[in-house]
């Protein structure tokens, strides 16, 4: 599905205005778990331009030390989310990482 063609059925929240987003008007969220715990969320942040709609998606990780990292896809032309779901689950499966340390 398309980025703006998300709804809450499918997993993700929107939220409108953040401090940690503070040039976007709307972003979303998805809560990826596994077997009860939560592995990492996915956020898709949506930029409202002159030009066109540009996004940026980001998600936080852990390594088994304990250490957060956080990865960034930006893209100026819109995204499916399943490409950006495969995306950072691939990440995570590559990199090792641990379920969220901080909402388990």
């Amino acid at each position: 599905m398309k980025i703006s063609e998300i709804k809450a059925a499918d997993g993700w929240r929107a939220y409108r205005g953040s401090k940690s987003f503070p040039y976007s008007n709307l972003f979303y969220q998805k809560r990826i778990e596994k077997n009860g715990l939560t592995l990492y969320f996915i956020n898709i942040v949506v930029y409202d331009l002159p030009a066109n709609y540009r996004y940026m998606s980001e998600c936080d990780f852990f390594d088994k030390a304990g250490q957060q990292f956080s990865v960034r896809l930006h893209a100026f032309s819109e995204k499916k989310t399943e490409y950006v779901e495969a995306f950072f689950a691939d990440i995570y499966e590559r990199m090792g990482c641990v379920p969220d340390i901080h909402n388990n």
